[in-house]
């Protein structure tokens, strides 16, 4: 029943993506620079780790060398401040939390292609504090295996709390911490300066000011939200905007996520957050 609504919810969202697709929206105000966010590359089913199949992800890769200028998260904040302008169809890869299937599965097909990618992992679960999801397919990173990856220019790690907790639920001690502790231990384990930061789950309702503010004391370069559009302006560095990518996305759905015709998603976000802040 889960796998049928969920097929359901995905061919509606396909359904209007090809409407959106159709209309011309003025954006000459905004920086196009699709980041998309992968979770687990895998062939496990469960469906709380949203693992793209193997296939799927080289596929992925392939198209994204062909079609796009794929550049890291730190080239892009450099466009955004005005630093360059001549990329051609930019587009960066993350991953948020730090499966160990980012490794055994995504690592060997981003250095066949040569693709630069940002991995934001949670502290406490590499250094095995907690579990993420009740499923061995979904183990932690080791740190052996994060200084490997590290150690390739084209890898680069962020944090992402410690303990992966709403920063809106809890206080404002605990969020300096969340963020604060992930970086240290980071710099510790890797011997370099952290300065990628993305928030857990990552909606509006997620972000409270203070985290923005905490992110900005610990000197992080920028912060990646799930807020789902494909284009950005400088002043929301600290709140970058992403899209999203799931199990079920063939090449041709990534080719029209890439393309912004899933933007529409962000205004369904945001008028769900402003109508729950109206009536609650």
């Amino acid at each position: 029943m889960l796998s049928l609504v969920r097929m359901c919810k995905e061919r509606l969202k396909r359904l209007i993506a090809s409407i959106w697709a159709v209309f011309s929206f003025d954006v000459s105000s905004r920086v196009a620079i699709p980041i998309l966010c992968y979770h687990s590359v895998g062939e496990s089913l469960n469906y709380e780790g949203d693992s793209l199949p193997i296939a799927d992800f080289e596929r992925h890769l392939q198209y994204l060398k062909k079609n796009h200028t794929v550049i890291s998260l730190r080239e892009a904040v450099g466009i955004l401040k005005g630093e360059t302008d001549d990329i051609v169809n930019p587009v960066v890869l993350t991953f948020d939390d730090g499966y160990k299937d980012n490794y055994e599965n995504a690592f060997p097909l981003l250095k066949k292609y040569d693709i630069p990618t940002t991995i934001f992992v949670v502290t406490g679960f590499i250094n095995k504090n907690f579990t993420l999801i009740d499923d061995n397919d979904f183990d932690p990173l080791t740190w052996e295996q994060i200084r490997e990856m590290d150690s390739y220019d084209f890898i680069n790690f962020g944090a992402h709390t410690d303990t992966h907790r709403i920063l809106s639920q809890i206080d404002n001690s605990e969020i300096y911490d969340e963020i604060s502790i992930s970086k240290s231990i980071l710099m510790r384990e890797l011997g370099h300066e952290i300065d990628l930061f993305a928030y857990p789950n990552g909606q509006f309702a997620d972000i409270p000011d203070i985290a923005r503010a905490a992110v900005e004391k610990n000197e992080f370069l920028c912060a990646c939200s799930t807020f789902w559009k494909t284009t950005h302006r400088i002043d929301e560095k600290y709140a970058m905007n992403r899209v999203m990518i799931s199990a079920s996305d063939t090449l041709d759905v990534l080719k029209h996520k890439v393309k912004g015709h899933y933007d529409f998603i962000y205004y369904l976000q945001r008028s769900k957050f402003l109508l729950k802040k109206l009536l609650f």
